[in-house]
């Protein structure tokens, strides 16, 4: 048994905004192990791709993270309206 057998399922969370600005906000990602692994997968080719070593939102003013935004945003919207994953936010 590998160490994470165990759980069914993972969390990823991250914050913008914390200590400045008037919209503080943080957000939680909840996806099975399963779709996790697949997802990481996906996400590295598209990142890979478009030659972007790590995806920011604020450095989407190029066609470059314009594209592999979208591809992004193609991959996991649908797993959201599939229940694949589940994103909560707090303003």
């Amino acid at each position: 048994m590998t160490d994470h057998e165990e759980f069914t399922h993972i969390a990823y969370s991250d914050e913008a905004y914390y200590s400045k600005g008037e919209y503080r906000s943080i957000s939680l990602l909840t996806l099975s192990v399963e779709t996790a692994e697949q997802l990481r997968i996906e996400l590295a080719d598209i990142l890979k791709k478009f030659d972007v070593s790590e995806f920011k939102w604020n450095k989407m003013r190029g066609a470059k993270y314009y594209q592999c935004a979208k591809k992004i945003l193609d991959l996991v919207i649908p797993l959201a309206l599939n229940t694949k994953i589940r994103v909560d936010t707090i303003i």
